[in-house]
């Protein structure tokens, strides 16, 4: 019986696997057939990377479970009390330590031989990579020490109710990390055309959001991709968008898209989201403070005799696995999302410039038109061209 819950999560681990590789040839089946061959070898060469960086991520679970890491640190922290922040940071930088990886080779191999970016990394581009990975990596490890002593006194304190505390403690640093969003001039720079400035700002004023911020980002050099978003709150609320943008859209159709974006926060997406992002996180400390009442779940692990820290590892490093079954609830909820934005831009601004809009974006960003349907439902954040175009049609009247 204590070897079940192994069983269980190489089962697990395996049938997360397999699912990724039929998807990944789903979607690669789907793209050949698609009209911007470029888009369709990026997302095909995404998805095949995607299933490798994933491979390599089932190893690191098994080995920091099975493979007796976790134990191993159990027993070099033992009882100290800086237990939690030793273990848990360590296993994130385990993590961490992959994720960066997997980013720098997609970014310099993927994204530099088939995506919007073109050509062959240059070395100023994986400087920048790597310090970018680096700084990552680090800050997440802070985090996750903090985060662990945090709990770890939490579950010392409070043993039966302390992941309540969590999760109150976990939706307080998400609301403060969406409210304020990314702030300071080193984040953006004011828009230079002061009458297309004032042009946007009132294209925000129309959709409800006067004086608002726009921060225009500046690309690396030769850089295509081009995108926008609206982040913070209160005081703090900007729209962002991208030099690339700038250059690439026509003043009516970067107009829908400041639309679009201002619907997004008419529609309270942003709340909505932190919502869901909080309703993860109290599944996830209920189901960890159930399985602490069954010692022989971590005896399965590979976690004999576990303290609070050892269940606080064990839980990160199962956090992975537990995200890609959980992501295709996210990638729904994202996707009515970006359907309702669609919708609100299309009463208050040209729909048809918006579609424009779409269009340009996703060929800038090698976005293929149309993915295979059972791979978006997993995968995709935001809707295909296609499904875009055809409920703008509707709400918009757009030809």
């Amino acid at each position: 019986m204590s070897r079940m819950p192994g069983f269980v999560l190489v089962g697990l681990l395996a049938a997360s696997l397999l699912l990724r590789v039929w998807l990944a040839w789903r979607q690669a089946r789907h793209c050949r057939h698609a009209d911007d061959a470029r888009s369709g070898r990026y997302a095909t060469a995404r998805a095949g990377f995607a299933v490798g960086v994933a491979a390599c991520e089932a190893g690191l679970i098994l080995a920091v479970t099975l493979g007796g890491f976790i134990a191993w640190l159990d027993r070099v922290w033992g009882s100290s009390p800086m237990a939690g922040a030793g273990m848990v940071a360590s296993v994130v930088l385990a993590f961490g330590l992959l994720g960066a990886a997997g980013r720098v080779g997609q970014s310099l191999i993927i994204d530099a031989r088939f995506g919007p970016e073109g050509g062959s990394p240059e070395g100023g581009r994986l400087g920048a990579s790597l310090a970018g990975a680096v700084v990552a990596v680090a800050a997440s490890v802070v985090l996750a020490a903090l985060a662990g002593q945090a709990l770890g006194w939490l579950v010392a304190t409070y043993p039966t109710v302390w992941w309540v505390w969590a999760t109150i403690l976990a939706g307080v640093g998400l609301g403060a990390k969406a409210g304020l969003g990314p702030r300071g001039p080193s984040r953006g720079s004011a828009v230079a055309d002061p009458a297309g400035a004032a042009s946007l700002s009132a294209a925000l004023a129309r959709c409800g959001l006067p004086n608002t911020p726009i921060r225009v980002r500046t690309s690396p050099a030769g850089a295509r991709r081009a995108n926008a978003r609206i982040a913070g709150a209160g005081s703090a609320l900007h729209v962002e968008v991208s030099d690339t943008l700038l250059a690439l859209l026509t003043q009516a159709e970067i107009e829908a898209v400041l639309a679009h974006e201002a619907g997004h926060w008419r529609c309270h997406h942003l709340a909505r989201d932190l919502a869901a992002q909080v309703g993860l996180v109290a599944a996830g400390f209920a189901a960890l403070a159930l399985a602490m009442r069954a010692p022989e779940i971590a005896l399965g692990l590979g976690v004999p005799e576990p303290t609070p820290a050892g269940w606080l590892a064990l839980a990160v490093a199962l956090t992975p696995l537990a995200w890609f079954f959980a992501r295709p609830l996210r990638a729904g909820q994202r996707r009515r999302f970006e359907y309702e934005a669609d919708a609100f831009a299309a009463r208050h601004a040209d729909a048809g410039a918006l579609m424009r809009a779409v269009g340009k974006l996703n060929a800038a960003n090698a976005t293929p038109p149309a993915s295979d349907p059972l791979y978006a439902r997993v995968y995709s954040f935001h809707p295909d061209e296609q499904d875009r175009f055809a409920r703008l049609r509707a709400v918009g009247g757009a030809a």
